[in-house]
This record gives C-alpha cells, structure tokens and sequence, in this order.
C-alpha cells in the first residue's frame, strides 16, 4: 500500500468520501474511490446527478471535479472545517502504480501530451494520455490492468494546478506562459501561481522539468529576482530540428518538439524513434486543422484556440492577412489587447458571441472589413462575401465557447457545418494538408 493511499484512507475515517461534481472526472473519482473500498457520496448542483443539498458533516475527505473555483462556496466550507479536499488527479497520482510525466502550459499542452504519449508507444512502452485532455486520470487509475512500467501522460490544466496534493510527476514539462483565465483565477499572477505549484510538487518529490523561453520571462516578471530552480531546464524550441515534412517543422509547434526531444535525449532513448514519430504525428482536432479547399480558398480549424497567444501564433503561420472568425465567451482578458496585436494579420474579421461588439468597437478605423455576426452560418457566409482566391479563412476565436456552444469541439463542427452549408460537395473536398508553414 502507498503512502498516499495510507494517507487517504487515514483522512477518510471510516466515513463516506464526498465527491464534488457528477461530471466525468467526478465519476472517475467516485469509481476509483470504491475500488479501494471506499463508500462515495456524490455532490452535483445539477439536482439530476447525486444530492444537490451539500453537507460537510459526515464526510472527512472530499474529492472535487476541476471545475470548482477556490472560492465556491462548497470549497470554503470544507476549509473552515479543517477537512482534506484533493482533486481528482491529486486522487488519482496517488493510487498510481506506475510512473508519471505531467504537461501544463497556455497553449500547445494537448498535443504535447499526445505526442509523449505516441512517443513512448512507439518505444514499446504502456503510456495513456490522460487529465485535462479528455480522460480522466482516476479513470485509469482505477483500472485492474495497470503495471508498475505504465505510463500515465498526464495534461494539467490551471484549474487542476491550483490545487494539487499529493501529485508528483517524475518529469514536469511547461510549454510557455500567456494571460488566459483571469477570470477564473483572479489575476494573471493567481494564473501564473497555479503553473509554479505544478513544478514546485514535481521538483519536491525529486523530479526535473522542462520549460519554454517565456516561461522565464513571466517568473521574472512575477516572481521578481527569481530564477528557474537547476531542476528545471530553459529550453529553447531552436534546439533541435523537427523533420521537415511534419507538423512541428516550424513555429509554434517546433517548441513542443524540443520539449520532447530535451527529455527524450536525456532519457537515452533513440533519435530514430523521436523523428519517425514526429514525422508520423498528425494534429488534433480543432486545433489549426486543414479542412479543405474550395475555388482556391483553404479553410481552417482552430476552433481550440481560446486565448490571445494561440490567436497570434495561428495567424503569425501565414504569410498574408487572412480572413478571421473570432470572439466568443469572455474570460476577462482586454479585447481591445487582441486586436491591437492581430489586425494586421487580419483582411476580414467575422465576429461573434459576447465579446463581438467590443471586438468590432475595437477594430474601427484599422482598416478590417468588420461584421458582427448572429451565428457561424452568417459569420462564413461574410468571409466568403469577401474571399478571393488565394485566401485563408480560419476560425481561431480567441476566446471561450461556453456562450454560444458546449464547447470548442462543437464550436469546431459547427464551422465545418456552416462550410460544408455554404459549399457544393463538389468544390468543398478534403486535402492533404500543406506545411504548416503555409503561404
């Protein structure tokens, strides 16, 4: 038995452990935790799911979904009593048999983890990406089959950070540092707390990092006089070459790569399996993805980047100014910021969602034929009013999904419904994709 698991079951008393959110990871948690042999009780303010009357009399341990804020009231309450409450990857670390490797960052982490993850496949090893990607980590966890030589890949979003215990990964990797999410944490400094602890729990169960060039910048600029801990390693994406057909060749995937490579290196693994890898790695979904060509326009998925710095390194990838869909949910970043960064990369701006009427405010007198827009159908329809062959339309909104869809996925389906609208089957046809150095 582990020492985390000594540790839970010692908290737990004897009593049912509370779980917090009746959403998958909540699930996962409550599977994981009767595994063990422990009895759950599950918390959901949807009446739908579980009890909606939360109580925190009767339970010593609480485990929560990544959705609940420090400050839900739920969470004050289990803190004033004094009472352990451990996220679900926190859980989840320490019911793990087998070993660990963590990825956080603004942007790119998804692919990062994938990517590890298809590496170590390709190596002969046992490895699944798991957390904020889509799986739940307790999920896996859970799982009678799992060896003491798997690996779990482990995407830690912010939410997930702010409040790890318990979670120890051997090797940490930090992709890069933008303001994203300031109104869920507060403050791009509670934002930047939330990644530091990550790297603080790997480094003090004796574990090394890996972090891109901007990551230093922002603990310089946080942090004061602070510098990166030798444990963790500056890596900049120029340090190592990606082949040249595939998707991390160039900027801003090449960072990802390096990441990988510095650790893979270090590991003594063979080059060989790294570079067929990476030659053979396909992007992700709604994240830059190339859908198709039509009378000489290509379209653009890139539905998946929902903040300033993914905004930027999409369009910085073409060479002419393309025509944009944007906007969405607000999260509190200044969109004026956005379009000062951007319109120049931008010909056409299609706009929707909450923020679309300071976004257009914003985009006066740039030059930016500008429209805002009811839904995606009318959003598509305008670019193509004003496409001409040559072009790039691209949906890469900068901004949350939650007020228009359930989430960037279905914000990503229903562009390539509203092409697939607006288009014959004829002309509207898949493609190889090109470089992603596209011109």
């Amino acid at each position: 038995m582990s020492e985390g698991w000594q540790k839970i079951l010692s908290r737990a008393g004897g009593k049912p452990v509370a779980v917090l959110g009746g959403g998958r990871s909540g699930q996962a948690a409550g599977l994981l935790l009767r595994k063990k042999g422990l009895e759950t009780i599950l918390y959901d303010e949807d009446t739908g799911a579980g009890r909606a009357e939360f109580s925190v009399t009767g339970h010593e341990l609480f485990v929560s979904s990544p959705g609940f804020r420090p400050d839900h009231p739920w969470v004050r309450r289990i803190e004033q009593a004094g009472k352990l409450l451990l996220g679900e990857i926190s859980l989840a670390a320490q019911c793990w048999p087998g070993r660990l490797l963590a990825v956080t960052g603004t942007n790119g982490k998804s692919t990062l983890t994938e990517f590890l993850t298809a590496l170590l496949q390709a190596a002969g090893k046992q490895a699944t990406a798991v957390g904020n990607i889509g799986l739940p980590f307790a999920e896996v966890a859970a799982r009678e089959t799992v060896s003491v030589n798997h690996w779990a890949v482990c995407e830690v979003s912010s939410f997930q950070a702010a409040s790890l215990q318990g979670f120890h990964p051997e090797v940490v990797f930090w992709t890069n540092f933008a303001p994203d999410h300031l109104a869920w944490h507060g403050s791009e400094e509670a934002y930047f707390a939330a990644k530091w602890r990550l790297v603080q729990n790997t480094l003090a169960g004796g574990g090394r990092g890996y972090a891109g060039t901007s990551v230093l910048a922002a603990l310089e600029k946080m942090n004061g006089r602070d510098r990166l801990p030798c444990a963790l390693k500056l890596v900049e994406a120029e340090s190592a070459s990606a082949p040249t057909e595939s998707l991390f060749a160039r900027p801003p995937q090449n960072e990802n790569y390096a990441l990988a490579a510095a650790w893979w290196k270090e590991e003594g693994e063979e080059e060989e399996v790294l570079q067929k890898t990476a030659q053979n790695f396909l992007p992700l979904p709604h994240r830059l993805e190339f859908l198709g060509e039509c009378g000489g326009i290509r379209f653009w998925d890139d539905s998946k980047a929902t903040n300033f710095a993914a905004v930027e390194a999409a369009l910085e990838g073409f060479a002419d100014p393309v025509l944009w869909i944007g906007g969405g949910q607000d999260k509190g970043d200044c969109v004026a910021e956005l379009v000062k960064r951007i319109y120049k990369k931008v010909k056409v701006a299609a706009l929707l969602g909450e923020t679309s009427s300071r976004l257009a405010k914003s985009f006066a007198e740039t030059g930016v034929s500008v429209q805002e827009c009811a839904g995606m159908d009318d959003a598509v329809r305008f670019c193509l009013s004003l496409a001409d062959s040559g072009d790039h339309l691209i949906l890469s909104p900068g901004f949350a999904s939650q007020d228009q869809y359930q989430g960037f996925a279905a914000r990503g389906k229903a562009f390539r419904g509203a092409l697939a609208n607006q288009l014959s089957n004829e002309n509207y046809k898949r493609m190889n994709p090109p470089t992603p150095n596209h011109s």
